[in-house]
């Protein structure tokens, strides 16, 4: 059993190493950690406040994949994400 598996068909964000931030509901994993999101879109950062830019039905090579966490939906949907004003995510270096 992976340990995302308590996380299927729940919100999650998706941290990957390139600095993206992903957000969608986790529709399946595999054991090399590939995601599949629905309805999923990618946060942007900038001093112009956060964009959202959908994506629809989404997959991420596990390689990829940096951090994942579940949202909690009702915090989520409060924030006035474009009034959030940050600098762009920087790749992982390692």
């Amino acid at each position: 059993m992976s340990l995302l598996e308590p996380y299927i068909k729940k919100n999650v964000l998706v941290l990957t190493y390139d600095g993206r931030n992903l957000v969608g509901v986790l529709r399946g994993i595999d054991q090399a950690v590939n995601i599949i999101l629905e309805s999923c879109h990618e946060r942007i950062y900038s001093e112009e406040g956060i964009q959202k830019f959908p994506l629809g039905v989404h997959i991420i090579r596990g390689d990829d994949v940096a951090v994942v966490g579940e949202i909690d939906k009702e915090l989520d949907d409060k924030l006035d994400l474009p009034s959030i004003v940050a600098d762009p995510l920087k790749p992982i270096v390692y």
